[in-house]
C-alpha cells in the first residue's frame, strides 16, 4: 500500500535508528543500479529472517551508505515500469512467487531513497531464490544455514479450516440433508452401512469435522445450514461460476451457497456443460474435449484448500469458450516446480479441510494432482497457465485451464513426444516457443544446459545468453525456415544483406539496418557499419537540408572489388 511522505519519513527513521543486529534489515548505497541477481537473494535472505524474527515484513534501503546510514540518493527503478519488471523478475525466481510488498520511495532532502518491503517468508516453507535458500550472517548474504532451515521447516502455521466455532451446536445447526449425504457417501466409499447410523457426534469426530469437541470451520462451510454459514462468515460462503460467451451473448451465474458438501458436484456439472470439443482437426480426433474432467475437480478443490479464508472474498469459477479461471485468494506458498517435477504434494494451507476432502474421495492422499492437470491438458496440446498476482491487494493466484491451442507448434511437440520427453523439460520447452528463452532469467541455466545435452535447445550469445530450439526439433515441427532465421547469420552474410539493401535503395538509414537484423544487437550492427566505412564500401553523408541527421550512401568506386 502507497505512504505519504510523512508517513515514509517516519518509516525511514524508525529504520535507520534500528539496531544493527537486525537481521532483516540491510541498507546499501546502489546509488545509481543494483544486481537483480543480488537483490533476489537479498529478498530470500531478508524474507527468511523476518519470518524468523516474527517480523511481518523485511527492508532492503537502497540509496542509504550500509555503514553510517546517511542518505547518498539513488537513480534505481525510477520508472514504474522499472519497478513493475523487477517486480515479476524477482517473483518468477522465487519458489513461494512472491514479490515486493511495495517499493517505497522516500523522497528525503539529501536524495531520492528506495524501501524495499519484502514480505516475510510463510510459516514451514524457506523461501528460495533460482532453488537456493539465503540467509543474513552479520553483514554478509550466505547460503541458507541448515539450522535456520529446519527452524523454518518445523513452523506450524495456522489452520483456518480447524479452527472452533464456539457459537455453533451439532446437534442444531447442520443441515440434515448435508449429513445425510455425507453419510450415504462414506457408507458406498468405504462399503460400510455403519455410518449410517453411526452417532453424529461419532461421525464429525471420525471425519476432523470437530475440534475440542466443538464444529470447525471446515464443518461450518460444508454441513451447517446456510444461515449459520453466512452468519459466522458471510463473505466467504459461497463459491459463485460465471460462464461469459460475448460472441453468443450469453452470460450466465449460478451461486452455490454452504453446506458445500452436496454443491460441488453440481458445480462441476455447470462446467463441463460447456467443455466443448478442441476444434483444431489437424491435431486432434472430434471427440476429444477441452478439458479433463478430473483436472476441472483439482482445481476446484485446490481452489478450497489452498486458499487464505481470512480475505473476505468469496470463491470464483470463470469460464469463457476458450479458458477457465479457478480463482485462489491469497498466496501460493507451495514451491510449483517441486509439485510438478518431482512430483511433491505442496502442504496445504487448510490440512484439515483437505483431510477430510480425501476422506470423501474429493483429494489424491498421495499427492500429484496438479502435476496430473499440467500433463492432462498438455497431452490435448492445450497448457495450464498459473498466474501469481501478489502485487495486487489483496493477493490472489489463479489457475487458467487453456480451452484452445494457443501455439501449434507446441501442441505438435508434446503430441509427437508424447512419452520421450519429461514433463519439466515440456514446460521449459513451452516457455522457450513462447519467447521467454533468457537464460538465468526465464530458464534456469541448468534446465538450459541439460536441454542442450539431451539436443532439444541451443543456446547463443555469450553476455546475455538465448535458448532457441534445436534444428533437429525444429525439423521434426517442420520449422527449418524459422530455425535458420533465428539461428541468424554470419558476418559476410550480413554484410552482403546490407549491401543488397544499398542496392534496392540510394540511401539507408541506421535504423533501415536495425530493421534487417532484429535479433542482433545495435551495438553489433554498428560496428558492422563502421568497418564497411573503414573498408570504404559505404559512404556516411549528411542529409540534404542542412537538417542534422545522416545517411549511409554506397561508395560504387568498389562495387567491382567486393
Amino acid at each position: 500500500m502507497k505512504k505519504s511522505q510523512q508517513e515514509l519519513e517516519s518509516k525511514f527513521k524508525e529504520l535507520r535508528s534500528a539496531g544493527t543486529e537486525h537481521e532483516w534489515l540491510d541498507f546499501k548505497s546502489a546509488e545509481k543500479s543494483f544486481d537483480t541477481d543480488k537483490l533476489g537473494k537479498y529478498f530470500s535472505a531478508l524474507s527468511n529472517e523476518a519470518n524468523l524474527a516474527n517480523e511481518r515484513s523485511g527492508w532492503l534501503v537502497l540509496g542509504v551508505d550500509d555503514k553510517t546510514r546517511v542518505i547518498k540518493g539513488t537513480t534505481y527503478l525510477h520508472s514504474l515500469e522499472a519497478q513493475a519488471s523487477i517486480k515479476a523478475t524477482i517473483a518468477s525466481g522465487l519458489n513461494t512467487q512472491t514479490s515486493f510488498i511495495e517499493i517505497h520511495e522516500y523522497l528525503a532532502p539529501e536524495g531520492r531513497v528506495l524501501m524495499l518491503e519484502i514480505p516475510a517468508g510463510p510459516k514451514n516453507i524457506p523461501v528460495e531464490w533460482k532453488r537456493h535458500g539465503w540467509a543474513r550472517e552479520g553483514e554478509s548474504i550466505v547460503p541458507l544455514p541448515t539450522l535456520k532451515r529446519e527452524r523454518i521447516r518445523k513452523q506450524k502455521p495456522e489452520d483456518w479450516s480447524a479452527l472452533k466455532c464456539e457459537e455453533v451446536s451439532y446437534e442444531s445447526d447442520l443441515d440434515d440433508e448435508s449429513v445425510s449425504f455425507l453419510r450415504k457417501k462414506v457408507s458406498e466409499l468405504k462399503k460400510d452401512d455403519s455410518y449410517l447410523t453411526m452417532p453424529l457426534f461419532n461421525l464429525l469426530n471420525r471425519f476432523g469435522l470437530l475440534t475440542d469437541d466443538v464444529p470447525n470451520n471446515t464443518c461450518v462451510l460444508f454441513l451447517a445450514k446456510t444461515e449459520v454459514a453466512k452468519r459466522l462468515h458471510p463473505e466467504v460462503y459461497k463459491i459463485t461460476w460465471k460462464y461469459e460467451d460475448v460472441a453468443n451473448g450469453i452470460a450466465l451465474r449460478h451461486i452455490f451457497e454452504a453446506p458445500l458438501i452436496a454443491k460441488l458436484e453440481p458445480l462441476q456439472d455447470e462446467i463441463d456443460r460447456f467443455n466443448t470439443q478442441l476444434s483444431d482437426l489437424e491435431l486432434f480426433r472430434r471427440d476429444v474435449k477441452q478439458y479433463d474432467k478430473g483436472s476441472i475437480e483439482e482445481l476446484l478443490i485446490n481452489s478450497l484448500v489452498h486458499r487464505d479464508w481470512t480475505i473476505d472474498l468469496w470463491n470464483e469459477v470463470h469460464q469463457t469458450p476458450l479458458q477457465i479461471r479457478f480463482t485462489n485468494h491469497g498466496i501460493f506458498h507451495a514451491d510449483l516446480m517441486m509439485a510438478l517435477i518431482e512430483n511433491h504434494r505442496p502442504p496445504y494451507a487448510n490440512p484439515t479441510m483437505a483431510d477430510f476432502l480425501q476422506h470423501v474421495n474429493l483429494m489424491e492422499r498421495e499427492g500429484g494432482g496438479l502435476r496430473r492437470v499440467y500433463i492432462s491438458q498438455l497431452r490435448r496440446g492445450v497448457r495450464v497457465v498459473p498466474r501469481f498476482l501478489n502485487e495486487i491487494d489483496p493477493p490472489r493466484v489463479d489457475f487458467v485451464l487453456k480451452g484452445k491451442v494457443e501455439n501449434i507448434d507446441f501442441a505438435k511437440l508434446v503430441l509427437a513426444t508424447e512419452n520421450e520427453i519429461e514433463l519439466s523439460d515440456l514446460l521449459v520447452l513451452d516457455k522457450v516457443i513462447g519467447g521467454k528463452n533468457r537464460v538465468g532469467e526465464d530458464i534456469p541455466s541448468e534446465d538450459a544446459d541439460r536441454l542442450k545435452q539431451l539436443g532439444y535447445l541451443e543456446i547463443r550469445g555469450r553476455k546475455f545468453r538465448k535458448c532457441y530450439v534445436s534444428a533437429a526439433l525444429s525439423d521434426s515441427l517442420g520449422k527449418r525456415g524459422e530455425y535458420v532465421r533465428q539461428k541468424g547469420f554470419n558476418k559476410d552474410q550480413k554484410i552482403a544483406m546490407i549491401l543488397n539493401l544499398f542496392d534496392q535503395y540510394p540511401q539507408v538509414k541506421t535504423s533501415d539496418i536495425y530493421n534487417l537484423f532484429p535479433e542482433d544487437s545495435q551495438s553489433t550492427l554498428r560496428n558492422i557499419m563502421s568497418d564497411l566505412v573503414r573498408r570504404e564500401l559505404i559512404k556516411r553523408i549528411e542529409a540534404p537540408g542542412g537538417k542534422s541527421q545522416w545517411y549511409y550512401i554506397k561508395n560504387t568506386r568498389f562495387d567491382d572489388d567486393f
